[in-house]
């Protein structure tokens, strides 16, 4: 498994971003947005790093020509392109030592879920908390059309349609229960930060609290930007944004 794990993170480019003088023992694991990279979240890298985290982060995509037919078959493993990201998450944490933290944005958030709800179910309580930043969601039929005419600029219902039933399909057809799954088997207290802009064209704030509105047990924290869309908070409200990731990071981290 170790050697399966090796490969994985080295197919999917684990990179560590070290602090210049590191604070915390715990060390942040990044999942970027989908479409994105590690360098379209950099400010987000930076960020920990001058809070005194070490970072990794790796590029979440497709990977599908250098699987081989059993990764994408195996019987642990959930239709959808979704789980082919959780694997890769899981990959990323195996490789990194130590406690934990993982910071995941838009519905690979959702991956991120799925690799701790496992590891949870193993036993494993190395990753202490997890902050996401405009995910998850469900209404992935909505969100995906929103995407759709918003960021892929597809104007015409007509195309926009079967293609964001195409998309829902490929990324995962079962992912709201999937979702609602996974954090069913999150221990009770357990700390989340949800990061939410009310101006978010392509993921209704709605569509975020459902996700966490049913599991009672977690300790929820939520980030609410009235003013925010998607992905933006960082970049254009990080006056109301850095001190309460900063509080919620460091009330989880322990001191070096």
């Amino acid at each position: 498994m170790a050697r399966s794990n090796k490969k994985l993170s080295d197919l999917i480019g684990l990179r560590k971003y070290p602090a210049s003088e590191k604070k915390f023992s715990e060390a942040v694991l990044f999942v970027h947005f989908f479409d994105g990279s590690p360098l379209l979240i950099k400010r987000h890298i930076d960020y920990v790093n001058s809070l005194g985290y070490d970072a990794y982060a790796y590029q979440v995509g497709f990977h599908l020509s250098k699987r081989s037919p059993i990764d994408l078959v195996r019987s642990r493993m959930r239709l959808g392109l979704k789980s082919l990201w959780t694997k890769d998450v899981t990959a990323a944490l195996d490789e990194i030592p130590g406690n934990k933290i993982i910071y995941a944005f838009s519905n690979p958030a959702s991956a991120a879920i799925e690799a701790m709800a496992q590891r949870f179910n193993a036993g494993k309580r190395d990753v202490v908390t997890i902050l996401c930043d405009s995910g998850p969601f469900v209404d992935m039929l909505k969100c995906s059309y929103n995407l759709g005419k918003h960021y892929y600029k597809i104007k015409n219902p007509l195309l926009n349609l079967p293609a964001s039933i195409a998309m829902t399909a490929i990324l995962s057809p079962f992912h709201e229960k999937n979702l609602h799954a996974d954090l069913k088997v999150f221990p009770n207290d357990y700390p989340i930060l949800s990061i939410r802009g009310w101006k978010d064209e392509l993921v209704p704030v709605k569509s975020i609290e459902n996700v966490f509105k049913p599991h009672h047990q977690i300790d929820l924290q939520s980030l609410v930007l009235p003013e925010a869309g998607h992905l933006n908070g960082l970049k254009d409200f990080g006056d109301k944004y850095r001190p309460v990731v900063k509080s919620f990071l460091e009330s989880h981290s322990t001191p070096v």
